[in-house]
């Protein structure tokens, strides 16, 4: 929590420190309990209905993705022609805080350098903090011996528990002194206009708007088939998902870049959770609750994919691990939430951090279930069977269908024209996510507030 914060996370019940409170541990109890006792009572019920359940979610969620995605091309065609704002002169403009995260990146702190020093902002305006923990020596002195400019500024984090980037932008915001704050990861590269746009934005919104999120993408897409994957994952997201959730006011999961703030708002609520693995989505999820809103903008900022299925698995299991913590956090005020977010809010929440990955989770008892039925291990009545291989199909199909059509809609995107047949294998992507998330909600309970890392600097394309 910030120094300067009206809120306490602990008070609210909103920080992560916990996963699970008392009231949900016991539902969670009753309901492993009840569904035991059904298993041994009604088993050939409880395994039918099961089976009809997963298969009807697993409908109604590749449908919902699909239905957004269409929505989310007519409205992308539209932001594309649309020119960004500018009409506050340099004096105008407000001073400018800019976030660095850092732990053992010194690989990427020249193109870093490089890439912060390109921003058409008035100099004088801007104040950029290279943040590291205490214990990354080599970075400190890869940053001292490549020398920026005097609106770079070091801060170290001194070590303590836990050692997340959330903590360490709760500390270094101490020392922030701009109107405006934004974070970046170490190997993004903004577009050189992004703080102007976003000034100029902020000041034609809504007094509510607090947050900005700019659009990510990555520059080693093209570099092999899972970056072709992630880029397509991505597209979607950023292009079609959120600006969709933007136009229907729903709540914003943010990303973990490219964020930008009023910094007295982001004081205001606390700043980052350091307890949470994904604080990004937390923090949006936050302003939706307590009455502001964050918006997704045509700005862009390109970043780097992970190259390895070791390195996409320990980032993605992150994810996904914070995004089970996240819906846990705001599902003990599921009256709040609902008033805040509304019906059509908390669906797109549900979708985007809970149902997603939990049906991910579910697919192989799903398999074994459909196995078992198909073994006749399950004595169910002829027109229940017919019933149930009818709705597996009918599902099995339209998943398909809707991961082949979600796919394929990135390929509308100018400039994506290399993925060419490479949206065809998205299916098979879609093991590594099931995987991922299956990982993800042990590791939850074993050790929520680790951070696997991501390494950057890997690629060999020039960005």
């Amino acid at each position: 929590m910030l120094k300067d914060s009206k809120i306490d996370l602990r008070k609210l019940n909103l920080s992560a420190k916990t996963v699970l409170n008392e009231k949900q541990k016991m539902f969670f109890f009753i309901f492993a309990l009840t569904y035991m006792f059904c298993l041994d009572t009604y088993l050939d019920a409880t395994a039918y209905w099961t089976m009809v359940v997963f298969n009807l979610a697993y409908l109604l969620i590749s449908h919902y993705r699909l239905a957004h995605m269409i929505m989310g091309v007519k409205l992308y065609n539209f932001q594309h022609q649309e020119k960004n704002p500018f009409f506050l002169t340099d004096d105008q403009l407000p001073t400018y805080t800019i976030l660095i995260p850092l732990f053992y990146e010194s690989s990427v702190i020249p193109s870093l350098i490089n890439a912060l020093s390109s921003f058409d902002y008035p100099k004088e305006k801007l104040q950029i903090l290279l943040i590291l923990e205490e214990e990354d020596k080599e970075t400190l002195a890869t940053i001292q011996e490549n020398n920026p400019p005097n609106y770079f500024q070091t801060v170290v984090v001194p070590k303590s528990e836990p050692q997340t980037k959330a903590k360490a932008c709760n500390y270094a915001m101490q020392f922030a002194t701009g109107e405006l704050t934004c974070i970046y990861d170490a190997e993004d590269r903004p577009d050189s206009l992004q703080l102007k746009i976003v000034a100029n934005k902020f000041a034609i919104s809504d007094k509510n708007v607090c947050c900005l999120q700019c659009r990510l993408f990555f520059y080693n897409g093209h570099e092999n088939l899972l970056t072709s994957m992630f880029e397509i994952e991505y597209q979607g997201y950023y292009n079609f998902l959120l600006p969709i959730a933007t136009y229907f006011k729903y709540p914003l999961p943010l990303g973990g870049s490219s964020n930008h703030f009023k910094t007295d708002y982001l004081i205001e609520i606390g700043g980052w959770d350091p307890h949470n693995v994904t604080e990004d989505a937390d923090l949006g999820m936050r302003f939706a609750i307590l009455g502001h809103s964050a918006r997704i903008i045509y700005s862009f900022t390109r970043e780097e994919a992970t190259m390895t299925v070791s390195a996409w698995l320990r980032q993605r299991v992150r994810w996904f691990k914070g995004y089970f913590h996240t819906c846990f956090i705001y599902f003990r005020h599921p009256i709040q939430v609902i008033r805040s977010f509304q019906f059509k809010g908390v669906a797109f929440f549900l979708y985007i951090l809970c149902l997603s990955p939990f049906l991910m989770i579910s697919s192989p008892i799903l398999l074994i279930l459909s196995v078992a039925t198909y073994l006749s291990f399950f004595d169910f009545s002829v027109g229940a069977n017919i019933m149930l291989i009818l709705i597996t199909w009918i599902n099995l199909v339209s998943t398909l269908m809707c991961t082949f059509l979600t796919s394929y809609i990135v390929l509308s995107i100018p400039g994506h024209k290399y993925l060419r047949w490479r949206w065809v294998l998205f299916v098979f992507y879609a093991f590594l996510l099931i995987y991922a998330a299956i990982v993800a909600i042990f590791k939850l309970f074993k050790e929520p507030h680790k951070w696997d890392k991501t390494t950057h600097g890997v690629t060999k394309v020039e960005n």
